[in-house]
């Protein structure tokens, strides 16, 4: 087995804002979405006031299925 040197590395606040996590596994494609628009005049207010106050809402992706 052939190894790529050096390994990827990715910073703690890279990681945290990528992949909320940080000991992702880059394996599987499982970076947030930021879904804050979505929110940010929604009537959830948990979400809209994290929005309104310069935070941000993310998502994992979640692929449609074949019924």
């Amino acid at each position: 087995m052939e190894l790529t040197v050096p390994f990827p590395r990715l910073g703690y606040d890279e990681a945290m804002a990528r992949f909320g996590s940080d000991k992702p596994d880059l394996r599987f494609a499982m970076e947030l979405t930021d879904v804050s628009p979505l929110f940010a005049a929604g009537e959830f207010q948990a979400f809209a006031q994290v929005v309104a106050g310069g935070g941000a809402v993310k998502a994992p992706p979640c692929p449609a299925r074949a019924p």
